[in-house]
């Protein structure tokens, strides 16, 4: 079964992903991991692979995630998961498709499911795409109407 946390904080309005079920620490000497282990919905395609991967694979995780929010559910939701690691292999990145969903939206979940991780974006990438910036304001403005602060 895939599982994903997704954390808010009442007070501050921030939000945090987690995946207790696994972990892995990077050091200084280590940049890269090997490991084969997590949620399978969620797994970049050089886990998937058994490639070394680094933090750009938690980015395509976001790009799941941000799917999963969208839709109700990740790609391959409900598949076995050695058929869900085959399909994230062999078949395209997903696509958040609908009319219901902003252009900028789109196009930020489309740069995190990049296959590729050397052309996949970075956080500080990302975090400086429309979408992120329109979100933030928008959360300000919110907290502020509620008397809230943002750290």
């Amino acid at each position: 079964m895939c599982v994903t946390q997704i954390l808010l904080s009442r007070s501050t309005g921030s939000v945090k992903l987690a995946d207790l079920g696994a972990s892995t620490q990077l050091t200084d000497t280590m940049t890269k991991a090997n490991t084969l282990i997590g949620s399978p919905c969620w797994m970049a395609p050089e886990i998937m692979s058994q490639e070394k991967y680094d933090g750009k694979a938690d980015i395509w995780s976001l790009g799941i995630t941000c799917l999963e929010m969208a839709t109700g559910a990740p790609p391959h939701y409900g598949a076995h998961p050695v058929q869900v690691m085959n399909l994230i292999v062999a078949s395209p990145p997903p696509v958040l498709e609908g009319e219901q969903f902003s252009k900028c939206f789109k196009e930020f979940v489309a740069l995190c499911l990049v296959k590729d991780p050397e052309k996949r974006p970075t956080l500080t990438q990302l975090l400086r795409h429309a979408f992120v910036k329109k979100a933030r304001k928008t959360a300000e403005i919110k907290l502020m109407m509620q008397g809230g602060t943002l750290r």
